[in-house]
C-alpha cells in the first residue's frame, strides 16, 4: 500500500512505478513535485536531468529516459469526428485550447471521436466536460472504425462533473477513440472543452524478423522517434528542424532516432 496521504501524490507514485527505482526514490521524486506532467515540460528544454540531480535523485538518466518513453497525448491536432448535427467543431476538443468546446446536439446518443493516424497502445483518455456532461458514457477503440471495444464506461455522471480521467486496462490497443454518450446530465447536448489520449505508437514494422533476414532497411518514416519530450512517428528529418535553433537538442534528437532505428532493426 501507499504511506502518503496526499492524493496527488499517490497518483504520481502509480504513474512512476515503470521507472523500476526502489519504492523510496520514487516517493522522493513525487515530494519534490516530480510528476510526468511536470517532467516532461522540464524535459523539453532539457534540464529535467539537471533538476534531478539537484534533488538527489541518483539514476537521473534513467528517469530522463522513462519520461522520453512514457505515454504522452497523442489526441492534439488529429482528425476529429462527431454525430451531426453538431452545435460546435469537433476539433474544437483536440486542439488544446481550453476556452474552446465540442457541443453535440441536444438529444442523447451522440459521440466524439479521433483518428490516431496509426495504431496505438493507450494507456488513458482525460476528458475534461463543459457543464453539460454525460449521466452515462463509454470510451471505445477501433482499428478499423467499424467494429467497436467498449475499455471504459461511466454511469453516474451528472452536470458540472469537470475533468474525469480514465484508466484503461493493460494492453488496450486501437487507431480510432471514440466518447459514446448515452444520457446527458442535461437539457443540453454533450459538451467537452478538451479530451486527451494517452498512449505510444505500436511499433510500425510488421516482420522485423523477415526485414533482417532479406537484408532490408525499415523505411525511415516508420521510426519511432522521440524529440522535444513528445511521442511520434517520424523520420530523421524531424530532427534537422532544431539544427538551427539547439545544435544540442539536435544531437540528442539524432542519437535517440539512432537507437529506435537499430530496435526496428
Amino acid at each position: 500500500g501507499y504511506t502518503t496521504l496526499s492524493v496527488a501524490a499517490k497518483n504520481c507514485e502509480v504513474e512512476l512505478e515503470g521507472l523500476a527505482l526502489p519504492r523510496r526514490a520514487i516517493e522522493k521524486l513525487c515530494d519534490a513535485g516530480f510528476d510526468l506532467t511536470v517532467m516532461n515540460e522540464l524535459n523539453k528544454n532539457s534540464s529535467l536531468a539537471h533538476r534531478l540531480r539537484k534533488a538527489g535523485i541518483k539514476k537521473a538518466s534513467k528517469v530522463v529516459q522513462f519520461v522520453r518513453d512514457s505515454p504522452a497525448n497523442v489526441a492534439l491536432d488529429r482528425p476529429a469526428f462527431s454525430s451531426k448535427p453538431f452545435v460546435s467543431s469537433p476539433r474544437y476538443a483536440f486542439d488544446g485550447d481550453m476556452t474552446t468546446r465540442w457541443e453535440s446536439s441536444h438529444a442523447d446518443d451522440q459521440h466524439l471521436e479521433l483518428d490516431l493516424g496509426s495504431r496505438h497502445r493507450i494507456s488513458k483518455v482525460v476528458i475534461a466536460w463543459e457543464d453539460a456532461a454525460a449521466k452515462s458514457y463509454d470510451i471505445r477503440v477501433s482499428d478499423d472504425r467499424v467494429s467497436w471495444i467498449t475499455v471504459w464506461r461511466k454511469m453516474d455522471g451528472e452536470e458540472g462533473i469537470g475533468t474525469v480521467e480514465s484508466l484503461l486496462r493493460a494492453n488496450v490497443t486501437g487507431r480510432y477513440v471514440r466518447m459514446q454518450g448515452h444520457e446527458r446530465a442535461t437539457i443540453w447536448g454533450f459538451s467537452i472543452w478538451e479530451m486527451k489520449v494517452f498512449g505510444t505508437p505500436i511499433r510500425s514494422v510488421e516482420n522485423p524478423i523477415a526485414t533482417r533476414q532479406e537484408g532490408l532497411q525499415p523505411p525511415p518514416e516508420k521510426i519511432t522517434l522521440v524529440g522535444d519530450g513528445d511521442i511520434r512517428l517520424a523520420n530523421h528529418s524531424e530532427c534537422s528542424k532544431m539544427i538551427e535553433d539547439d545544435p544540442q537538442e539536435y544531437a540528442s534528437c539524432q542519437t535517440y532516432a539512432n537507437l529506435r532505428y537499430s530496435l526496428l532493426r
